[in-house]
């Protein structure tokens, strides 16, 4: 999430975040429930499997921002860093 909003929304967000998965709570078992009278076990699968389906096209939607990579240093610096700390 820190690399979709900026540092000063960043709570924000992810309360906003928090909000579908608790409403999920409470809506999932409810729709489950009426979806296993109306269809059944396996057309309760089915829709599981399309809420998948859903769910990788939404992420891929997401447009990230780029990063421009850290400048990398050499493994034994690095290592010595660690050391030293």
């Amino acid at each position: 999430m820190p690399r979709l909003v900026k540092r000063e929304d960043l709570t924000n967000a992810i309360a906003l975040n928090s909000a579908p998965f608790n409403m999920s709570r409470i809506l999932g078992p409810t729709l489950g429930g009426y979806a296993m009278v109306l269809l059944g076990v396996a057309g309760n699968f089915f829709l599981n499997g399309l809420s998948f389906l859903a769910v990788l096209f939404a992420l891929t939607r997401i447009d990230y921002p780029l990063e421009i990579p850290a400048r990398a240093r050499v493994c034994y610096r690095a290592c010595a860093a660690g050391w030293r700390i």
